[in-house]
């Protein structure tokens, strides 16, 4: 038989008491001392009467474990948790059960849940760029290799809300216990934007990666650094002026910002015969510091800094 709070059975939950608290609650019971107050849900509330004056007032929430009930139950006494009083409010509630007591009274119905369903929104585009740089030991070599992976990724955001993937499944938002959101994907839009991205090059990737996050939506690349570098240079101003949303990550590594203008600053120290430097870049009228990035990938990937390493850059 399921488990049902409106037909319950000792067996159920029982073991959740000790045996001294369950027969002092049989006591309590027989005599009366507890008053079921309301049953919502798996929520019993409900006062008894102590050995003294005192009344104290339960919290009993009932939930599935196995093949019977856990019981979590509060009380105001000084045990405050599945005593005799707790135990008592259970068995009052199973003894008006069998004795089909109406409990309608007690049954407290939850509010129904309203969702709202928005139809029409035009989906506006996101674009997500980052850079992952991964170090691994390349035995054939015998030295640490670095790979730089880069992505893009595509999003479509209804009114501050991103969805992707090409199942067109509605955008279903919870807003509280009450109110839920159902919003209806434009997939005919969607299609155009995706076709517009592919415009600039960007193709689908076909392998994972950790450039950016799976949440970011629908991952695409470009087939080297150069095509990369062309589309930030040529495409991306473009998807801009459109209305595209374009997010670049901080690590992203084609950021074509302009920079407005380099610093560098030496501070002599003739006590200890050394000097200090700063060095950086100014870009929208703020200092950019390079020192921080320079020491990261000095520590990071010291090989670059060979003469085997050196003498492939031009520059």
């Amino acid at each position: 038989m399921p488990l049902d709070i409106l037909h319950l059975r000792q067996e159920d939950w029982r073991a959740e008491f000790g045996v001294g608290d369950l027969q002092r609650g049989q006591g309590y019971a027989a005599q009366g001392r507890s008053r079921l107050l309301s049953l919502k849900d798996s929520t019993l509330l409900a006062s008894c009467r102590g050995s003294g004056a005192q009344t104290y007032q339960q919290r009993i929430t009932l939930n599935h474990y196995g093949q019977g009930w856990a019981v979590s139950g509060k009380c105001s006494c000084p045990v405050g948790f599945n005593c005799k009083h707790v135990a008592s409010a259970l068995l009052t509630l199973q003894t008006q059960q069998e004795q089909g007591v109406d409990l309608s009274p007690l049954i407290v119905s939850s509010p129904e849940a309203r969702e709202e369903r928005l139809e029409g929104l035009q989906p506006s585009p996101v674009l997500s760029l980052g850079s992952l740089v991964r170090v691994h030991f390349d035995a054939r070599k015998g030295r640490m290799q670095e790979q730089t992976q880069h992505r893009a990724a595509l999003a479509f955001d209804y009114q501050g809300h991103l969805a992707s993937g090409k199942s067109g499944k509605d955008l279903l938002i919870k807003q509280n216990a009450q109110h839920s959101l159902r919003i209806v994907r434009d997939i005919s839009s969607e299609t155009q934007l995706r076709k517009r991205l592919q415009q600039t090059g960007l193709q689908v990737a076909l392998r994972q990666s950790e450039a950016l996050p799976e949440s970011a939506g629908e991952a695409y690349e470009q087939p080297n650094d150069a095509a990369w570098l062309q589309f930030v240079r040529e495409q991306l101003p473009l998807l801009r002026e459109e209305g595209w949303q374009i997010r670049m990550q901080p690590d992203f590594q084609f950021n074509l910002t302009p920079v407005d203008d380099w610093y560098a600053e030496v501070e002599e120290d003739p006590e200890q015969n050394w000097f200090d430097l700063e060095l950086g870049i100014e870009v929208e009228g703020q200092r950019i510091s390079l020192l921080p990035i320079l020491l990261q990938a000095i520590r990071r990937a010291p090989w670059l800094l060979n003469g085997e390493a050196l003498n492939k850059r031009d520059d």
